[in-house]
């Protein structure tokens, strides 16, 4: 083998070599920047994670705050509409207590009133006139008694009446403020991983290294013997 074709062969090797290390450095190098690329991607993700879950914590956090101020709410509201009742019925009693007395009184009353008559010698029509208006005077009042003591009734049933709408208002208020839970948030999407370079680009990359340097060897060799 001649000199020529020697250093043609040498010069064409050493071209081809160079073009094949370089397709792996370039193939090296787009490799590590996809994995630098995908691992930033996946610290960000991770972190997006340890938010979301941070700020779901913290929200169903609240909540059971809130469910408990409305649990204790309810209680207070029921305890302050029990007092109201009781007010309402001892008021009613009160109403019945003084009529009950009012009535031992009258009927002693009456019964002095009678036995006065009958002692005072009246007799016929004008001790039976006197006796019925006594008898009158007790009916009258027994009557205005009586229309005191439905009053009585009909004011404890719209007092209680309008302390059920109060309690009722006053829990639908405190409900309000609980009446949305928290939605979990949706999962978040996995990233997508970028593609590095394919064996294939390798190959090519190393296989037009090698036609560079076959080409180069040969265009070496023309012009020497030129």
């Amino acid at each position: 083998m001649d000199p020529i074709t020697i250093a043609s062969i040498g010069f064409g090797a050493a071209k081809g070599v160079t073009g094949i290390l370089g397709a792996f450095g370039q193939h090296n190098a787009e490799t590590e920047a996809t994995r630098r690329q995908n691992e930033q991607l996946r610290r960000q993700y991770r972190y997006q994670l340890r938010i979301q879950q941070r700020d779901w914590i913290q929200r169903t956090g609240v909540y059971a705050q809130k469910q408990g101020v409305y649990q204790q709410t309810l209680r207070n509201n029921q305890e302050a509409a029990s007092l109201a009742y009781g007010r309402n019925q001892q008021r009613l009693n009160d109403v019945i207590k003084k009529q009950s007395v009012d009535t031992q009184n009258m009927m002693i009353n009456l019964a002095k009133n009678q036995g006065t008559a009958a002692a005072s010698g009246k007799v016929g029509r004008s001790a039976a006139r006197a006796d019925a208006n006594l008898i009158g005077q007790y009916m009258r009042n027994q009557g205005v008694m009586g229309q005191n003591l439905m009053s009585a009734k009909l004011g404890m049933a719209n007092a209680n009446l309008d302390t059920s709408r109060r309690l009722e208002t006053a829990n639908n208020n405190a409900f309000s403020k609980v009446a949305i839970a928290p939605m979990k948030p949706v999962p978040l999407p996995e990233p997508v991983q970028n593609s590095g370079p394919s064996g294939m680009s390798l190959m090519a990359g190393i296989g037009s290294s090698l036609f560079d340097g076959v080409s180069a060897g040969f265009s070496t060799d023309a012009a020497l013997r030129g």
